[in-house]
C-alpha cells in the first residue's frame, strides 16, 4: 500500500489482520469504564468512544464481570472484526499523523513586517 507515493505496508491479506482484539462496549460511561479497565491490566488500548483492545489472555467475560463488580452497567459487548478497509483508513489515518505539517506562509505577509 502506497500513502503519497511512500510504501506503508507490503504483505499478504492474511498479514492485515492486527495483534490487537478490538471489542466494542457501551456502558454507563465509557471513558471511566475503560480508565479502570486499563487500570486493572484488562486492556492495552481503546478508541474511538466504544473500542477497547484487551490483554492477551483476557476474554470479554472477564471485562463484563469486571465492570459489573465496579458498578458500571454494560449494554453491548461484541468482537469487532476489522475490515480491509478498515485497516486500509488506520493505517492511512496512522501515516498522516506521524507526517510532518507542510508550512503555511501567508502571502499577504512581507519579510520586511
Amino acid at each position: 500500500m502506497l500513502n503519497r507515493g511512500r510504501k506503508v505496508f507490503e504483505g499478504t491479506l492474511a498479514e492485515t489482520k492486527r495483534n490487537e482484539q478490538w471489542v466494542r462496549v457501551r456502558t454507563g460511561d465509557f471513558k471511566i469504564g475503560a480508565s479502570a479497565l486499563r487500570q486493572a491490566g484488562l486492556i492495552t488500548n481503546e478508541r474511538d468512544g466504544q473500542f477497547i483492545a484487551l490483554k492477551e489472555g483476557i476474554g470479554t467475560d472477564q471485562v463484563v464481570r469486571f465492570l459489573v463488580e465496579q458498578g458500571m452497567p454494560v449494554y453491548e459487548i461484541a468482537r469487532e472484526q476489522e475490515t480491509l478497509e478498515d485497516f486500509y483508513l488506520s493505517l492511512m489515518n496512522e501515516q498522516n499523523a506521524q507526517s510532518p505539517k507542510p508550512e503555511v506562509r501567508n502571502p499577504n505577509k512581507t519579510s520586511n513586517s
